[in-house]
């Protein structure tokens, strides 16, 4: 498991070494600012039951490994959840 920092200068007097070195394994706020509008559609869509959390982990996993293009394997397992919803 890693742990997150807030900021590289957030320093804890007991837990410390759990963060790994100083400095690293910081939060990316402005990433996170960034892709909010889509994580939460995510979660939404979870929470609804249009998707399930392991297809969309797959699918941030597919597209972040190959880049922005489509894969073949992505866009045949999205087509029927999509046909499906309508």
């Amino acid at each position: 498991m890693i742990f997150y920092r807030p900021s590289k200068q957030t320093e804890y007097v007991h837990i410390d070494a759990l963060f790994g070195e100083p400095g690293k394994n910081t939060i990316d706020f402005d990433l996170i600012e960034s892709q909010f509008r889509h994580l939460m559609r995510v979660a939404v869509s979870v929470h609804e039951g249009a998707t399930t959390s392991t297809a969309s982990a797959s699918t941030a996993r597919t597209n972040s490994a190959s880049g922005p293009k489509r894969t073949t394997r992505n866009s045949t397992s999205t087509s029927p959840r999509c046909a499906s919803r309508t």
